[in-house]
């Protein structure tokens, strides 16, 4: 059904606009088509329905106007395919009114051409970016605007287009994202003072699209940083970004730990996208022993390993399996008959609050929340204090995801190798089972494979 404060101008077919659209939803198409919205950014809280608004929007144009095309682009091609074509609640969730006839989808492309010659084109920026050709359309919609990559596509692309012909139109639509490029055309778009330039902040705390105890639920569960960027509209700074703060760890020094029971592991990075093979011996949350090794010599890093395990008494282990992990893994599980995680970086993660865009983000959370909650002993290990506390984050589409090594790296000079290993370890250590250390208890006797040079019984 049709919201009847929708019904703006009868002779303008609406399609099936959005369920109980808001105050925000419905004070956008209304400038809009005033004339008032020509450029309009629109900064909302996480589900606060932007999308949703530019589908019905790009829906309803498509039917008002013969040969026309709106131009939806998300950050990258795979998220306007996985999050609007692939998503029955969104694009094809919003039929035209059976007047205007067929509609018809185009899986290749990505597109739906109307009966009206008119065309709805969803594209990624990336792609956009990367082919460096010229794009046709009439209204833009640049969805998750502070996500993309960089300003080119509107800057390169769509920017020369609306210059030419003043009755195109371009919506930007985001939660910030930091101080980025998106950050710099909002303050810029709100000292603009042009007739045609809309802009809309929409709070959580002021749209009523949420309810306060989701809220309160959300604000318990995430920094304060992040809580207040993705649901108060208040950018983070570069230093807000980083997901480990370094006050967070110094509280640690006056916070006594006891454990019931003691569990060990033996961390293994095996430097996917890394400088070096880090193995890390732990005990209760605590760093035991790290080694340093060559990334690319399995061998000498099971037989280590190994070693390593016999000084601490464990057999537990777990390994990022990404790449030359995958042999490490299987030469401490199948050769060694250690027990091993195995553990993907990039496997997609559980579904949670706030959502993880992968494995490596729900470690890397985890691990914040065993320090925020005093869950650790103090990182003495003054490099994995630095490294902990560099490592950024983002929430694209309302997913965290932690920053790259490579792009660690290229900030910092070198990648969070300690860092990682020792997240992956303390993951690890709430999936292992107590050993139970005292007089008397013996050594487990570990194989140690000839190919790690150092074959034999200890």
């Amino acid at each position: 059904m049709i919201d009847n404060a929708m019904t703006i101008d009868a002779r303008i077919p609406v399609p099936r606009f959005i369920d109980a659209a808001h105050k925000g939803q419905i004070d956008a198409i209304r400038a809009y088509d005033e004339g008032r919205a020509r450029f309009a950014h629109l900064i909302w809280h996480r589900r606060a329905r932007k999308t949703t608004l530019a589908i019905n929007l790009g829906i309803r144009e498509c039917c008002r106007h013969s040969n026309y095309t709106v131009r939806h682009i998300l950050p990258t091609r795979t998220q306007a395919e996985e999050v609007v074509w692939n998503d029955p609640n969104m694009l094809f969730s919003y039929p035209p009114p059976a007047q205007f006839g067929y509609w018809k989808p185009s899986v290749s492309n990505l597109t739906i051409r109307f009966s009206n010659g008119s065309r709805y084109v969803l594209d990624g920026a990336d792609k956009l970016a990367d082919a460096r050709r010229g794009i046709s359309g009439d209204l833009f919609i640049l969805d998750e605007w502070a996500f993309h990559e960089n300003a080119y596509v509107y800057d390169g692309l769509i920017r020369p287009i609306l210059t030419e012909d003043v009755r195109k139109s371009c919506w930007f639509l985001s939660t910030f994202n930091g101080l980025n490029h998106a950050y710099e055309m909002w303050v810029k778009a709100l000292a603009d003072k042009s007739p045609d330039t809309y802009c809309n902040m929409l709070k959580a705390s002021e749209s009523g699209v949420l309810s306060q105890a989701e809220l309160d639920k959300a604000r318990k569960e995430m920094p304060i940083p992040l809580f207040q960027q993705e649901f108060e509209c208040l950018p983070m700074s570069a230093s807000d970004m980083v997901l480990i703060q370094v006050h967070q760890i110094e509280r640690l020094k006056n916070i006594n730990h006891g454990f019931a029971d003691v569990r060990k592991i033996i961390s293994i990075d095996p430097a996917f996208e890394g400088d070096q093979c880090i193995l890390m011996a732990m005990e209760n949350n605590r760093v035991l022993e790290k080694q340093a090794m060559h990334p690319d010599r399995t061998g000498e890093i099971v037989g280590a390993a190994l070693a390593m395990g016999t000084r601490w008494d464990t057999r537990n282990y777990i390994v990022d399996e990404i790449g030359l992990g995958r042999g490490v893994s299987d030469g401490l599980s199948e050769i060694a008959g250690m027990n091993v995680q195995g553990f993907c970086s990039s496997e997609l993660a559980k579904e949670s609050t706030p959502k993880m865009a992968n494995r490596r983000a729900e470690a890397w959370w985890y691990t914040m929340q065993q320090i925020v909650e005093g869950r650790c002993p103090y990182i003495e290990d003054a490099e994995l204090r630095r490294q902990l506390c560099s490592v950024r984050y983002t929430v694209p589409r309302g997913h965290v995801q932690m920053e790259l090594k490579s792009k660690v790296r290229g900030r910092l000079g070198r990648s969070p190798d300690d860092a990682d290993a020792f997240v992956m370890g303390l993951w690890g250590l709430q999936h292992v089972d107590p050993e139970h250390d005292g007089p008397g208890m013996s050594r487990p006797r570990i194989f140690i494979p000839a190919a790690a040079g150092m074959g034999g019984m200890v």
